[in-house]
């Protein structure tokens, strides 16, 4: 049975997720595009937020927030520190780091990490003990009406505290911690005065990377950094969040690009090209890169110059359900 004014079904970590949407993606070559692990958002827990970030009375203010400590970067798998057990009768939501980038406006991408923590032992409820991704549009439909109303409004980069009650089986009601940072769409670090120069030159427009070159592709594999990210390090066989556009070096022709629509995509790695896997691999979050991948490396018979963003990182999860063989966007 729920808790006092909750809805009969009070879904969380704990049980059994809906079945996780799809979104039908134009493929890179050979990149399969894969369900996000939280692809149900809603299904983690229903938000009823505070906007304000302070809770309205003195006893809340020294109530399960004090029994909690979290620490580390936006993005990054947080420290989470109690107390002491955490109980909650109602959801409490609380601003811990302000962001800084584009807000989040209905109908607009949005990329969130979500960590969940047993309330009463402290244990981070991952599989992976590593956050989860969900990338997809600010809307009551996607995300719930109750987390569409938690992010939207808000800024990118910004971090959230939720506590909220889950109905167990038994009938008993316990409670869960969340974590929610609301990631950045487009890469976040410093530009690489160093590393940037090379065969590909690189100009940002509003509409995505307008791409220039040598006249001789190179004869191997390239890899060029233009912005230094500071988050995790990319997994060989990790699922990656990335906004990204293929560009053919004969005839440049753009092949896909996520810039189009400003949604970011997720890739898994075990299936992505080989070039593509080899320049990202070890590459750290809020990083672009610009990849020349010569034929033998991607597929058909030209050289494909990729400029990618990376923006969050997961391992595959096992209980990810298999990937549909992607269609290669290839030379026509």
């Amino acid at each position: 049975m729920s808790g006092p004014g909750l809805p009969p079904s009070f879904p969380s970590r704990r049980t059994a997720q809906p079945p996780r949407p799809r979104r039908r993606f134009r493929p890179l070559v050979l990149l399969v595009v894969l369900a996000v692990t939280l692809a149900a958002a809603a299904g983690v827990w229903r938000l009823l937020p505070s906007r304000n970030g302070v809770e309205g009375t003195l006893q809340e203010l020294i109530g399960p927030f004090d029994r909690i400590s979290v620490s580390g970067r936006v993005g990054a798998t947080p420290v989470v520190d109690f107390l002491g057990p955490v109980r909650t009768s109602a959801v409490k939501v609380r601003e811990l780091i302000a962001g800084d980038g584009r807000e989040i406006e209905q109908g607009t991408p949005v990329l969130l990490s979500i960590s969940a923590f047993d309330a009463t032992t402290g244990e981070n409820l991952a599989e992976s003990a590593r956050p989860d991704l969900f990338v997809g549009t600010a809307t009551p439909e996607e995300l719930g009406a109750d987390l569409a109303s938690l992010v939207i409004g808000r800024k990118e980069g910004e971090r959230l505290l939720a506590i909220h009650p889950v109905s167990q089986e038994s009938g008993r009601t316990a409670s869960e911690v969340v974590v929610v940072d609301i990631l950045w769409t487009t890469a976040k670090g410093a530009e690489d005065t160093v590393n940037e120069f090379g065969a590909v030159s690189v100009a940002m427009s509003p509409t995505g990377p307008i791409v220039s070159h040598d006249e001789k592709a190179p004869d191997g594999l390239t890899v060029q950094s233009l912005i230094v990210g500071d988050g995790p390090q990319v997994g060989v066989d990790d699922s990656i969040v990335a906004q990204y556009q293929v560009v053919g070096w004969t005839d440049g022709a753009v092949r896909s690009s996520t810039w189009r629509t400003g949604m970011p995509e997720v890739i898994a790695l075990p299936e992505a090209m080989k070039g593509l896997v080899q320049g990202v691999t070890d590459r750290r979050v809020g990083s672009r890169l610009a990849i020349t991948i010569p034929a033998d490396f991607a597929s058909g018979d030209d050289t494909l110059i990729v400029v990618i963003d990376i923006l969050g990182t997961e391992p595959r999860s096992s209980s990810d359900p298999e990937s549909a063989p992607g269609e290669a966007a290839q030379s026509k």
